[in-house]
């Protein structure tokens, strides 16, 4: 809330179910076996001055899979890791304090150094993967 010179700067405030308040930041472990915590994945700021943000949080989808009978963990695939993460994309105004755009995808939305461009992997019904590129942008009424 603090810029360089230590002026006031404005922030937005979110209280929201899917980051709680008491979240930590903990080493990820099998997220196929334990409820992955939410995290930022990416902030970054466009050119009408919004800050936008990809926060990553376990799929509403999400349950534990069964333990494998050997003691080996089998390979996850890109759909079956995109049925354990969604991803939500937040554009914020800090000058009136407020949301402007919420929107949540149900699958893993990866950012670009710190751009709207993310990434997307997907897998076809022969296991072929493809990558798209995606640009993020708010499109006003």
């Amino acid at each position: 809330r603090w810029g360089p010179e230590l002026e006031p700067r404005p922030a937005v405030v979110r209280h929201v179910p899917w980051f709680p308040a008491t979240a930590t930041l903990r080493a990820v472990g099998d997220p196929s076996r334990e409820r992955p915590p939410p995290i930022l994945r990416g902030i970054w700021e466009d050119s009408t001055r919004l800050l936008w943000a990809n926060i990553g949080v376990a799929s509403a989808r999400w349950a534990p899979a069964p333990t494998p009978r050997s003691g080996e963990r089998p390979l996850i695939l890109n759909a079956e890791l995109n049925a354990l993460y969604e991803t939500i994309v937040e554009a914020l105004d800090p000058r009136a304090g407020s949301v402007v755009a919420s929107q949540r995808f149900d699958q893993i939305l990866g950012t670009i150094a710190g751009s709207a461009f993310h990434w997307m992997v997907s897998e076809d019904s022969t296991g072929a993967t493809s990558i798209r590129i995606v640009r993020v942008e708010l499109v006003r009424p």
